[in-house]
């Protein structure tokens, strides 16, 4: 899983006090800095080249929804080229926002979220959905099946 790789890395996995089923990971060096990136939606893992802007991404981006359909965990991958606001919701055909994964200031890069199909402490109903990411005033969508 990426090459070269030396060191000790502390694994950051956090949940919200109110989580709803999605979990972000984090690789920090002893330095505190993010060390890794997840780059796919398989979880491999790159090194994060510190200070070089070419491994940024160049563009705001929501990739496709995996696995699709879905089961168990989805994986939602977006790209930020600069720190951003960022707000990422799940909505059902009418539009209402089932769930909300992610609200707030995020870095630079590319980040996954995981979200488990649950809603609070229910599990949301089968059938289609969206994610939705809004982030410096672009919208985008991917559309996914949740199955039973």
């Amino acid at each position: 899983m990426g090459q070269g790789l030396v060191g000790t890395y502390n694994w950051l996995v956090t949940l919200p006090a109110t989580s709803t089923g999605f979990i972000k990971v984090v690789a920090r060096d002893a330095n505190g800095n993010e060390a890794f990136d997840v780059s796919d939606a398989a979880f491999s893992i790159i090194p994060r080249s510190t200070g070089v802007e070419s491994a940024l991404p160049r563009e705001f981006a929501l990739s496709a929804v995996y696995p699709n359909p879905s089961r168990g965990p989805a994986r939602m991958t977006y790209d930020l080229p600069r720190n951003a606001n960022v707000r990422l919701t799940v909505v059902d055909l009418q539009g209402r926002e089932v769930v909300r994964l992610e609200d707030g200031e995020h870095s630079a890069g590319r980040h996954v979220t995981v979200w488990d199909g649950r809603t609070g402490r229910d599990r949301a109903p089968a059938g289609m959905y969206f994610a939705r990411l809004d982030v410096a005033g672009k919208h985008f969508s991917r559309r996914f099946v949740l199955e039973p």
